[in-house]
């Protein structure tokens, strides 16, 4: 068994027959259309600005109308949740492995760490040409045979939209 990354701390195994993370361990015969997505942003995060600027927008006006000290106090409000704005935009959104897997989209992996998940996702890939170049009833090349293999392939991204659509982005 050629095995392209594992790290048995977390449980992250890709071999030339299967992919296993999280304790799940998926064929790579019944992967379809591999894709990378990255989490959504938090819900909450367009209701916390809206509030910030109609509060930055309310804050002249109430000082003028409701005196120094209302004015003063929606003006930390307005500060207070434009600190809240910006941690909430500025957590990590996760990267995120899904493929086809008998017809469903399922997440195979997640990771905050980018050079982690692209060790995973590049050893999914170099398992996915493995398996074309070994054809069915050969060990085929290895792993090492780089000169049928394009070094620049990348899984395709579905930039910021969420869950992944099927029938988008596929590896051919």
């Amino acid at each position: 068994m050629i095995v392209f990354f594992d790290d048995p701390g977390d449980g992250v195994r890709v071999t030339a027959d299967t992919i296993t993370t999280g304790g799940r361990s998926w064929p790579l015969d019944e992967l379809e259309t591999p894709r990378t997505a990255r989490s959504p942003l938090p819900r909450a995060l367009p209701r916390l600005v809206a509030l910030t600027l109609f509060l930055a927008f309310a804050t002249p006006v109430s000082w003028f109308a409701a005196g120094p000290a209302i004015g003063t106090a929606v003006l930390v409000a307005t500060l207070v949740l434009l600190a809240a704005a910006l941690l909430v935009a500025r957590r990590p959104r996760p990267w995120e492995l899904w493929a086809d897997h008998r017809g469903s989209a399922v997440k195979i992996f997640s990771s905050t760490n980018p050079g982690r998940y692209g060790r995973v996702a590049r050893a999914l890939v170099r398992a996915a040409d493995w398996r074309v170049l070994a054809g069915p009833a050969d060990d085929g090349p290895g792993p090492v045979d780089d000169d049928h293999v394009d070094p620049h392939r990348r899984l395709p991204q579905d930039a910021d939209r969420g869950a992944p659509r099927p029938g988008r982005d596929q590896i051919a």
